[in-house]
């Protein structure tokens, strides 16, 4: 039998098991209050309690990047099996999404100590052969310093980074200081980043809750998308601390393989179940984001809005629905067949046939009446142009990938004169 300890913002919670036999549990200690912050709202806080494998395995996957080529990558620097999730966070389970960290027994969290500031700061030449190691080859990074111990999910190659606000030196911490932003570079020849601020400033503008971001480039002309994270926070002590999360295919217990619908993955019915088991005072605030989250993803064609991309917030027993991220338009790349959502909308998938009716009819699963959901998807829709287009004036003039912004915007304010959302945008 093996172990890890899992911490929650430097305090010990309880301990992961795995058997010979690759069976995964998880169990809380039992001097851990059932007043704190749960692993995952699929695994309560129960004395005595053993959670299976069945709950526990998908929840660990979660934290993994769900790209093979990079869970490959890690295993070889690991000498491990990319199939083995338990076996991959033992070696890069110390920094993951929000505040959990996995640790062999006999290694303390270094989140428990006071000390914090001490700051490998990274030079113009280390800093730039990040960025481009990130691209060219998966994992290359992380082999070069096996002191880097951090893992995030999702499918697109990425790193996070402590940034010091006033001068604006990136860097890795060394000590309880957890990293403060995630940075996601383009390839030479792709423009994903411009897409992903584009999508994620006109919702901001459509006034949704979305994580922090912008685009810098390097000094050898890579863009790079840069995210603030959201599960950091500045506490009274002047410190950073960590705030636990999860993705909803974590809290279903669902294996990321499964983030699709279309694939047995969840839909809005059970994203509405776990929302609903919140607090009522804060079940209404969540139904409300999730749904502008939707109808915005049909509004912008956003066809990634799966269950890891919408995520819970733990700060304390308070669960919260986290701001919107890693949002992107798919508009450029619809042909001939119709171009899907990632969750059936009103019993419907395909953007071009999801009306009114449809989403009045997804409200009624997050108890939503069909007023409001009208007043939400009417608002949005009639301003998505206009969003899109005040969202373009913040891609700087000289930026390589403004072409391709003005051209999303373009289609996107011709899809919505199309459809009769609102006026067209000069």
């Amino acid at each position: 039998m093996s172990e890890l300890i899992a911490y929650i913002d430097g305090h010990r919670i309880g301990v992961v098991e795995q058997t010979r036999g690759g069976q995964l549990t998880f169990r809380y200690d039992d001097d851990y209050s059932p007043a704190s912050t749960p692993l995952s709202i699929a695994m309560p806080i129960v004395t005595g309690a053993v959670y299976k494998h069945r709950v526990v395995a998908p929840f660990l996957q979660g934290l993994l990047p769900d790209n093979n080529e990079t869970l490959e990558a890690i295993a070889r620097n690991h000498h491990t099996s990319a199939r083995n999730p338990f076996a991959l966070l033992r070696h890069v389970g110390e920094d993951t999404a929000g505040a959990l960290q996995l640790l062999p027994s006999e290694e303390p969290s270094r989140d428990a100590e006071r000390q914090v500031g001490d700051i490998e700061y990274l030079s113009d030449g280390e800093f730039e052969e990040l960025i481009d190691g990130i691209v060219t080859e998966a994992g290359a990074w992380q082999r070069r310093r096996d002191d880097i111990r951090w893992s995030l999910a999702g499918a697109q190659p990425k790193v996070a980074l402590y940034r010091d606000e006033e001068s604006g030196r990136w860097g890795l911490p060394r000590d309880a200081t957890p990293t403060t932003y995630i940075l996601k570079p383009a390839g030479l020849d792709s423009r994903h980043e411009v897409n992903e601020f584009l999508t994620m400033r006109a919702a901001r503008y459509l006034g949704l809750n979305v994580a922090d971001h912008e685009i810098m480039r390097t000094e050898r002309g890579r863009h790079v998308f840069v995210s603030r994270r959201y599960d950091r926070v500045i506490g009274d002590d002047g410190r950073f601390h960590r705030i636990h999360q999860e993705d909803f295919a974590q809290a279903l217990s669902v294996d990321p393989v499964r983030k699709y619908q279309a694939d047995g993955g969840p839909g809005v019915a059970e994203f509405a179940r776990v929302l609903l088991s919140l607090s009522p005072s804060v079940v209404r605030d969540a139904t409300e984001r999730l749904f502008q989250g939707l109808v915005y993803s049909v509004a912008s064609v956003n066809t990634d809005a799966h269950a890891k991309n919408y995520s819970l917030v733990h700060p304390g027993r308070r669960t919260q629905l986290a701001p919107l991220y890693d949002l992107g338009s798919n508009i450029l790349y619809s042909g001939a067949q119709p171009v899907e959502s990632a969750v059936n909308i009103g019993g419907e998938r395909r953007m071009n046939r999801i009306g009114m009716a449809e989403f009045v009819k997804c409200a009624r699963l997050l108890r939503i009446d069909a007023a409001a959901a009208e007043a939400t998807v009417d608002r949005i829709r009639g301003g998505v142009a206009a969003a899109f287009a005040t969202a373009l004036r913040d891609v700087r003039a000289d930026d390589s990938g403004r072409a391709h912004a003005i051209t999303i915007a373009n289609r996107i304010a011709a899809m919505a004169t199309e459809r009769g959302w609102g006026d067209a945008v000069d």
